[in-house]
């Protein structure tokens, strides 16, 4: 008895000398995939009610096609909040629960998004803690120097990506950028503030640390009149627009973080069925291997059944000869 192919493949029953007989079962394990169909089940089944009045509005608002591209911003909405989440911890360690306490507000309070807030207090903590500044003073600066970009682009009809730079580039030393928003950060008033506060004597050198101390201070002693703008004029149209968008963002946000397991779940799925194509696709290379020796068998049976069957054909015309003559024979008697 032949060998059949491995048991991913199937099995095979050989048996006879002239004719032969194969049996093949392939079997894709689709187990894991089922499971995981049942779970996508689940899940949107416990989704269904929480989601239930977003699902509705959004399928009466959009087509098909908007559908999906909402859901896909939400996913990303989502991913990029997380991933500033996960900055925020890295940055700022045991204060990273107060920092996303405070970006909850950031909507109402600086028309940022939660995600955008985080993220651009992420960027100030890195800079602080580079220059080992203490956990009190990197968390309450960075705080302080979101919330004095979002008066600045209030006060200054400016987006805040702009006062967020030239934040960060006035505290590093670049002084033209500040100087826009009313602030003069040269080398000489920086060097005369820290001797003024003690911190130096005479022409005594500054560290990092105290120079990014310093411009820090003197940014917020030379925008007093902004501080605070984007509350006073909360009600305006341009900072009502700004909340709307922050909200609008976070909504997103918080409606794309229902959707990712879906989209991890149906990730599994997607791969666990790839492996069984893979692994079918292995069982036929494997078929293919196992049938070449029999199939070859069969084209030399093939060659002998023609033979034979010719071999017939011709005792089958001696004997009507044979029979015609007899025939012949028996008349002429």
């Amino acid at each position: 008895m032949d060998r059949g192919p491995p048991e991913v493949a199937g099995q095979a029953l050989v048996a006879g000398e002239r004719g032969r007989t194969l049996k093949l079962q392939i079997v894709g394990d689709v187990g894991d995939i089922k499971k995981d169909v049942a779970s996508v089940n689940k899940t949107i089944g416990g989704l269904g009610k929480a989601a239930k009045g977003i699902g509705a509005a959004v399928a009466g608002a959009f087509a098909v096609d908007a559908v999906i591209d909402f859901a896909g911003s939400a996913i990303d909405a989502a991913s990029d909040l997380n991933e500033s989440m996960s900055k925020v911890g890295v940055v700022f360690g045991d204060s990273a629960d107060a920092i996303e306490r405070w970006s909850r507000d950031a909507a109402q309070n600086m028309g940022l998004s939660q995600q955008a807030a985080l993220e651009a207090a992420g960027t100030f903590g890195n800079l602080f803690d580079a220059l080992k500044m203490t956990d009190e003073a990197q968390r309450d600066m960075s705080k302080g120097a979101v919330q004095l970009a979002s008066d600045l682009a209030s006060f200054n009809n400016a987006d805040v990506s702009e006062t967020l730079a030239a934040i960060q580039s006035g505290l590093l030393g670049e002084a033209e950028p500040m100087r826009r928003f009313g602030s003069n950060l040269s080398e000489a008033r920086v060097q005369a503030y820290a001797l003024a506060k003690g911190w130096v004597k005479n022409k005594q050198a500054l560290t990092d640390q105290q120079k990014v101390q310093a411009r820090y201070n003197l940014i917020l002693e030379d925008t007093v009149n902004a501080q605070g703008d984007y509350a006073r004029t909360s009600d305006g149209v341009a900072n009502k627009a700004r909340t709307a968008a922050a909200k609008a963002a976070d909504l997103q946000a918080e409606i794309g973080q229902l959707l990712i397991p879906l989209r991890d779940i149906a990730l599994d799925v997607g791969m666990k069925a790839v492996d069984v194509i893979r692994d079918l696709g292995d069982a036929f290379h494997d078929l293919e291997r196992f049938m070449s020796p029999h199939l070859a068998a069969v084209e030399d049976q093939r060659d002998e059944l023609y033979q034979y069957a010719e071999q017939v054909g011709a005792d089958v015309d001696a004997l009507r000869a044979w029979i015609e003559a007899q025939d012949a024979a028996r008349k002429s008697v």
